[in-house]
Order: structure tokens, then sequence, then C-alpha cells
């Protein structure tokens, strides 16, 4: 018995909005919580800057994923792995040693985000057709790019809001 699909619009903007997101905030909002909280400039810029690595090495894996589980799991599995991270991220802020431990948790966040990028379109390419993939691109493009801009504008004026009625 065949499972029926679920039309494109059921899943494709929330997907790539959830691809969107942790890219920014791993790179952009995470640099901005450092500021605020005193992080020094030159360590903000040498920690940040490497945390865009997993999606420069994502090709080296994402042979290996498919070999191990279905696209689906992959990308279920890192969108919870995401939001786990994220949340000791936010975590551990109050923290002594929150500069080591969110950076590692940032890391999480990074290598789950990069391997769902990867998975996620994989899933797009194997359910469309080809027909559905050209139609759907310019909707895949808007809304990854509208999740980077909730992740560089909402969040980063909930962490300055934050910051302010926090200390």
């Amino acid at each position: 018995m065949t499972q029926k699909s679920r039309h494109l619009l059921a899943w494709v903007p929330s997907l790539y909005l959830a691809m969107g997101l942790p890219n920014v905030m791993v790179g952009v909002v995470a640099a901005i919580i450092y500021k605020n909280l005193g992080v020094s400039n030159e360590d903000i810029a040498l920690y940040t800057s490497q945390m865009y690595l997993p999606w420069v090495l994502k090709p080296l894996w994402a042979p290996l994923l498919e070999a191990y589980r279905s696209k689906r799991f992959w990308v279920i599995s890192m969108e919870f792995t995401m939001a786990a991270s994220l949340g000791l991220v936010a975590l551990c802020l109050p923290t002594e040693g929150f500069f080591k431990l969110s950076l590692a948790f940032f890391w999480i966040t990074g290598f789950a985000s990069a391997t769902q990028d990867t998975c996620a379109d994989g899933v797009f390419m194997t359910t469309a057709s080809k027909t559905d993939q050209a139609r759907y691109s310019g909707l895949q493009g808007m809304c990854w790019n509208l999740g980077a801009v909730i992740a560089s504008g909402l969040l980063v004026s909930l962490t300055g809001w934050l910051h302010n009625q926090q200390g």
C-alpha cells in the first residue's frame, strides 16, 4: 500500500523557513549576543567566523547520510537537535563559562543545520516532479530568505530587548 503524498504547499514553506533560521542564528545572532555579554570583538570575530564551517564541509558527510537512515529521518531529527541545542545556548548564557558552552552548542546547531539543509533538499528533489521543482523554486528561496529575515530582524531585536530588560 502506498502512502499518499502531501501537497508541496503543506511542507515546502515551513521546511525552507526552518533552513534559513539557524544559519543566521549561528552567524549573526550569536555575534550580537556575545557583544551584549561583553565578549571582545576579537574573540567574536574569530569564533563566530569559524561557525560557518559546517555549511562549507557538508558535502563531505552528505553522501554518508542516506546510507544510514532516510532523508526524512535526518531532517526531523536535525530539527529537534537544533531546537535542543539552541535551548541549551539560552540556558548556559547566565553561567560563568557561557562563552565556551554556548560556542559548543552553536557548533552543534551549525552541524545539525547543515545536515538538515542537505537532506531537506534531497527530500524536495525526490518528492517533487521536475515541473514542480521549477514551479516551487521561487517559494523555496523566498521562505529561506524569510527565515533569515526573521532571525536577523525579530530575533536580533529580541536579544536587544532581553539585554536591555534583563541586563
